[in-house]
């Protein structure tokens, strides 16, 4: 029986485990880590050297989904204390693609294939000057709308074209700079954000349903609303959260990642080119 600890010995023991046959391992853990601490330090990507510059570079990640929710919240919140009581140290957090990123998830483009088979436009597409994109992407499970019960939110459905046995799951479409939109078999949800100001948006959530559909007979206000309110209370939260840390003075831009920031690399680029569009075109006007 193999023990990490003198403690879990002892626990051991006290279980009637025969002391004869446990021996005292250490923790691979600790083990490894300490082996990986007592290494020359070597950073194959030049971006990783910059994230630190002078400064000793602290790499965080949480790779366990029972972590997500409060304690993935403990721990950000625990390392934004180490970052303001130790400014000697660079501190840098990054995402798990297999969490994040739907990039060649098979279950993706198994649903991308049975979409199109059924002539239903899915396979992710961005226009050339990147300011729309659209893709379809499936829900999960055996749900086929965002409701809490996963169960249409709507008896009518938004079409009466699209065979009914076909998981659709969501197209979503994506108008830059404040527009984007989720179409369900029986209903859709529109968002638009506004700018107010440099640490202030304005959100406007709105749900379409077919036109004959009547409210109290067809569908339940309080079922067909209920998810996106409480999500975009929840990302109220986050993008909350996320401000008070940028305007924390230690905070440092880094780069977009290719995988899991890949739509806020898409809005960056459209937005930073369309910005030298308008203003070249303003230089021109003024010379003429």
């Amino acid at each position: 029986m193999l023990a990490t600890t003198s403690v879990a010995r002892a626990n051991l023991e006290a279980e009637g485990i025969d002391a004869g046959t446990i021996v005292v391992t250490g923790n691979t853990v600790v083990d490894a880590l300490q082996w990986a601490v007592a290494q020359p330090v070597t950073f194959a990507d030049p971006l990783v050297e910059k994230l630190g510059g002078e400064r000793d570079l602290v790499l965080v990640t949480t790779h366990r989904r029972e972590a997500w929710g409060d304690r993935m919240l403990a721990a950000m919140r625990g390392l934004g204390e180490v970052a303001r009581n130790h400014p000697e140290l660079s501190a840098t957090y990054p995402d798990r693609p297999t969490i994040t990123s739907t990039a060649a998830d098979p279950v993706v483009l198994e649903h991308w294939n049975a979409c199109e088979a059924a002539g239903l436009p899915s396979q992710f597409n961005i226009s050339p000057d990147g300011q729309v994109r659209a893709s379809r992407v499936p829900l999960l499970g055996s749900a086929v709308s965002f409701t809490m019960s996963g169960q249409a939110a709507c008896r009518k459905p938004l079409s009466d074209a699209i065979d009914a046995n076909l998981s659709v799951g969501t197209l979503l479409l994506f108008h830059y700079p404040g527009t984007w939109n989720h179409i369900l078999r029986d209903h859709a949800v529109t968002f638009r954000v506004l700018p107010l100001g440099p640490t202030q948006t304005q959100l406007t959530t709105k749900w379409l349903v077919h036109r004959d559909a009547v409210a109290g007979v067809d569908y339940d206000v309080n079922e067909l609303t209920r998810v996106w309110l409480a999500t975009n209370d929840q990302d109220r939260h986050i993008v909350q959260e996320n401000q008070i840390g940028m305007n924390a003075p230690l905070y440092e831009p880094g780069p977009y990642s290719e995988v899991t920031e890949n739509g806020v690399r898409q809005f960056a680029d459209w937005y930073s080119t369309r910005m030298q569009q308008r203003l070249q075109a303003e230089q021109l006007t003024d010379v003429a």
